[in-house]
């Protein structure tokens, strides 16, 4: 099945698109994506800024299991490490940081976004994609980059085309196979800088956070931590929250 793409030269976001459209869209996957937003955001509503040359996306895509969502975080972010290898090479130094960033030499420059939405045709679940092709923002809470900036030289249609086979190569096998061939690549290609790690925002609306080290991505995609409470390790799950190495 092929995928619908909506052509943008600028939105509010693509997200934004994306919902407009899912009224009226009978397509069962299509693809917003813009050359620019005015007002794009990544997790926790966060503005994320998003000048011309980079890559903006959403896709959006019938699901019919609310509790397999959150998995498609790493069908997401799989495609995109894949993606972005391929067109600069198996030296580049890429790394996958949970939840969803893509890291260039410990650098962000690439995020996902999902959101899901109830329609009359079922379940709707949005990815945003964001790659810093050419720019990235210098006020974030941690170290961004750009691919431009180490030499490489890509266009959004570029990474559109293949993210989209490749994305469809990892939605088959965690359909197929399940997750634990997603949580095996992932695992392989995680930042090693998870070893020691602070995590920000695991609980809603707190600003609380955690230190400890990484010990494992159980089945569900939750992060397990290894931490000392009261002189004793103990091991802990997370669903959500913002890593920070340390």
């Amino acid at each position: 099945m092929t995928w619908k793409i909506h052509h943008f030269n600028s939105v509010s976001s693509t997200m934004d698109v994306a919902k407009d459209l899912l009224s009226d869209e009978s397509s069962e996957r299509y693809i917003v994506l813009a050359k620019k937003q005015e007002q794009g955001r990544g997790r926790h509503q966060r503005s994320w800024s998003s000048p011309s040359g980079n890559f903006y996306g959403t896709l959006v895509i019938l699901i019919n299991d609310l509790s397999k969502a959150p998995l498609f975080s790493y069908v997401a972010a799989l495609a995109l490490y894949d993606t972005i290898k391929q067109l600069t090479g198996s030296n580049s130094p890429l790394t996958l940081k949970w939840p969803n960033d893509l890291l260039f030499d410990c650098k962000k420059m690439g995020g996902i976004l999902l959101e899901v939405e109830a329609t009359p045709k079922g379940l709707r679940l949005l990815i945003g994609v964001g790659v810093n092709l050419k720019a990235h923002p210098v006020d974030t809470p941690y170290a961004a980059t750009n691919l431009a900036d180490h030499h490489f030289h890509l266009v959004p249609e570029q990474v559109l085309e293949k993210l989209c086979v490749l994305f469809d190569h990892w939605r088959n096998i965690l359909e197929t196979e399940g997750f634990q061939p997603l949580r095996e690549e992932w695992l392989k290609v995680r930042n090693p800088a998870h070893d020691h790690l602070t995590l920000k925002g695991y609980e809603h609306g707190s600003n609380k956070d955690i230190t400890g080290a990484f010990h494992d991505l159980d089945e569900q995609g939750c992060l397990v931590l290894s931490c000392e409470e009261q002189g004793k390790k103990v091991l802990r799950k997370f669903r959500a929250g913002d890593v920070f190495f340390s």
